[in-house]
């Protein structure tokens, strides 16, 4: 059985806790502010980008994942698809600290 997806996931949704943390530890005042400190979900994704190439490579050495090389890109694009979800969670949790 090949757990790639689950590794891409799993890594994909690790990303949640420093968009929580950006959005707890950051003060911003304006509507505008709290766009631009939800940018930061941007670097998230392409840092957690590196873990999930790693992390997939551990599972095919461990004989747990059999998706590897061009035929399945995958594990590269799950944190990159939640970007919507991290900038969701510092749009939503940095006005509700702020009041």
């Amino acid at each position: 059985m090949d757990h790639s997806n689950q590794v891409a996931w799993a890594v994909a949704l690790f990303g949640c806790i420093p968009s929580f943390a950006i959005a707890i530890r950051c003060k911003s005042e304006t509507l505008w502010r709290t766009f631009l400190l939800s940018l930061s979900a941007i670097p998230i994704a392409l840092i957690l980008v590196f873990p999930a190439v790693l992390l997939n490579s551990f599972c095919i050495s461990m004989k747990y994942c059999d998706s590897h090389g061009d035929g399945n890109l995958a594990y590269w694009f799950g944190s990159i698809q939640v970007i919507p979800v991290y900038w969701l969670i510092v749009m939503v949790i940095n006005p509700l600290r702020n009041r």
